[in-house]
């Protein structure tokens, strides 16, 4: 088997083992752990675009929010989410007000976010080395690579999987306020004919 491959099978012994060893010591399935090995062999090949589109989708959402308001547009979680995967990636620790703060929520209410996201184990704390007054947070490994691989699916998704935006196959319903008539079919852009 490891020769048809160029694998020696104590290379491959030793894989299987290391696989064991991460899933045992971050409380994860070996299957998680083989994730997490693919999100990482895999991160400088496929997260720039992905990591490109999420700091595209943060720029408008606060654009978004300034422009409509933001008492109905808020998810706290997610951003957290999405604010420690950025971290993660730029291989900056995020302390837990740095957070709190970059979720555009009141303190309480972004601590007791966090609260929750730890609870569903989502988030990790760390104490600070050097200062016991501080707590960085991270994404837990096998999280991080569940949250990758749903971005990575919708990016496919919105692009179609080739890179090209998916055309949208549905029927065209117009809004009220809407020009009547029907759009050419031929342009990116609805324009419509009277």
């Amino acid at each position: 088997m490891g020769s048809n491959l160029g694998i020696e099978p104590s290379d491959l012994f030793r894989l299987v083992q290391m696989a064991c060893n991460i899933a045992s010591d971050r409380g994860c399935s070996v299957s998680e752990a083989i994730d997490q090995f693919e999100m990482t062999a895999g991160r400088t090949v496929r997260s720039p675009g992905l990591l490109e589109v999420i700091r595209t989708a943060k720029r408008y959402r606060l654009k978004r929010n300034r422009a409509l308001g933001t008492s109905l547009f808020r998810d706290p979680a997610w951003e957290m989410l999405l604010d420690l995967l950025l971290a993660d990636e730029d291989g900056k620790p995020l302390s837990v007000s740095a957070l709190c703060h970059g979720s555009g929520v009141a303190m309480t209410t972004a601590l007791r976010h966090v609260q929750r996201l730890v609870d569903h184990g989502f988030i990790v704390r760390h104490g600070d080395l050097h200062d016991q007054r501080r707590t960085f947070l991270t994404l837990a490994p096998c999280k991080k690579a569940e949250l990758v691989r749903f971005l990575g699916d919708w990016l496919r998704d919105c692009m179609g999987g080739a890179g090209e935006p998916q055309a949208d196959r549905t029927p065209r319903v117009h809004e009220p306020w809407e020009p009547k008539g029907k759009p050419i079919p031929s342009t990116s852009h609805p324009v419509f004919l009277s």
